[in-house]
């Protein structure tokens, strides 16, 4: 096969969200071939120096970015003025450990915003992959639109110190308290600091974990698609550099 020129590629493209190998051609026939393409929309493709069948791809305009998937998928609670609901989102991390701060990420459109923002509080719920009709369909409808609660079937847990109930389901839950939101572009980052645990110990691991033989997580790859974890995959790493290099 003859090796193509690399000369620089400005390709526009028509896609819609998704996941495979989707082949386009530019003038001099070079391919691209990116797995990961997720888009709503008209995007531009910048490619440098790409050769027939290089899968590379470098874009200075960017409608969405997904590759820091597959994210476990949280659902996130909120309750006022007697009324619950919940959300699923994939945007959500800890980051402090003292005081025990949670952060999730949450569009303003989202009926949960305006619950959060309102009681100052949400749960967070971690549910296996047997649990999927909970997660996903807690994140394909509004809460302003139907009762998710009574429609899902979500089993509620009393919460011990917040007012939003957490998931019975779930194999591990957070109860939270706002300390902070910042807005970061079209979503608004709440803090809130953990102010109780749920957990079934039976489900951690000798070395303090959860055990991924016990639990099937549920991983949101993006557009609509979930995976769980191989737990044969598995590796526990030495924290000594030196060591660390050596291992194969």
């Amino acid at each position: 096969m003859t090796e193509m020129a690399a000369v620089p590629a400005v390709v526009e493209i028509n896609t819609v969200a998704g996941i495979g190998n989707l082949p386009l051609n530019n003038e001099k026939g070079t391919i691209f071939r990116p797995f990961f393409l997720y888009n709503y929309g008209f995007i531009r493709l910048i490619s440098i120096g790409l050769m027939e069948g290089n899968s590379s791809m470098i874009s200075t305009e960017i409608a969405g970015f997904y590759h820091f998937y597959p994210s476990i998928a949280a659902v996130i609670g909120a309750s006022f003025e007697n009324k619950t609901n919940f959300m699923a989102a994939a945007w959500h991390t800890g980051v402090s450990h003292s005081p025990p701060l949670y952060l999730v990420s949450v569009a303003p459109k989202r009926h949960t915003y305006d619950m959060i923002v309102r009681s100052g509080e949400f749960t967070v719920n971690f549910l296996p992959m047997d649990k999927l009709t909970i997660i996903h369909g807690s994140g394909i409808v509004s809460g302003a639109e139907i009762d998710k609660v009574n429609k899902l079937r979500i089993p509620l847990e009393e919460s011990i110190i917040v007012k939003c109930p957490t998931i019975e389901s779930a194999y591990a839950a957070y109860e939270c308290r706002v300390v902070h939101r910042y807005p970061a572009g079209d979503h608004s980052l709440f803090v809130g600091e953990v102010v109780a645990v749920h957990s079934d110990g039976s489900l951690i691991s000798e070395r303090g974990m959860l055990d991924p033989e016990q639990i099937d997580f549920a991983m949101y790859l993006g557009a609509n698609t979930y995976i769980s974890a191989n737990p044969d995959s598995m590796r526990v790493l030495p924290e000594d550099l030196e060591t660390l290099i050596n291992v194969r």
